[in-house]
């Protein structure tokens, strides 16, 4: 197997990805590896022990996830215009984990509560702490135990319904595609 492409930023101008690097084979191991590194940056936000600030919570969650961020990136990308059956495939084995991923941020109660001490008073910094509030309470982590165990089973079941649907869609604009050839 090749390099991993996704395992470090590309080197094209505006760090865009180099799709002719990327092989079917490059994106389960990244997207798995991209996951463990984002879980762990996480992780060190919530276990920092100082008091929450802007840079060591918003801002880190910000830099965190590079590598699942990269994969996503071009997965999303082709699974939504010109999917290979490999693409397909792999598409289906990513987006029901990326949904219990994004349920283990989203709902993880000792990151919400770090997000709720940030205080600030830079007007850009107050704009993306409040996008980051708001987010948080929109994917569910003010619910009890019950509703949010009942929420990552929605989560799931809504990532299938969505990629199936994504792919009926692209299925049926490609066979519905008009052909003309100009004279």
């Amino acid at each position: 197997m090749t390099a991993n492409p996704f395992l470090s930023p590309s080197e094209l101008p505006y760090r865009l990805p180099d799709f002719a690097a990327v092989r079917d084979e490059h994106y389960l191991p990244a997207f798995e590896q991209g996951v463990a590194e984002h879980l762990a940056e996480v992780d060190a936000i919530v276990r920092n022990p100082e008091p929450a600030t802007f840079d060591n919570t918003i801002a880190a969650l910000e830099r965190s996830g590079a590598t699942l961020k990269r994969v996503e990136v071009v997965l999303h990308t082709l699974t939504g215009s010109d999917a290979t059956d490999g693409i397909r495939e792999i598409e289906e084995r990513i987006v029901p984990l990326a949904a219990r991923h994004r349920d283990a941020i989203s709902l993880k109660r000792e990151l919400w509560a770090r997000v709720q001490q940030v205080t600030t008073d830079d007007p850009q910094e107050s704009w993306l702490l409040e996008r980051y509030r708001l987010d948080f309470v929109k994917a569910g982590a003010d619910l009890g135990d019950q509703e949010q165990e009942r929420l990552r089973e929605l989560n799931a079941r809504l990532a299938e319904l969505g990629t199936e649907f994504s792919r009926n869609v692209v299925k049926a604009t490609s066979e519905n595609a008009l052909v003309t050839n100009a004279v």
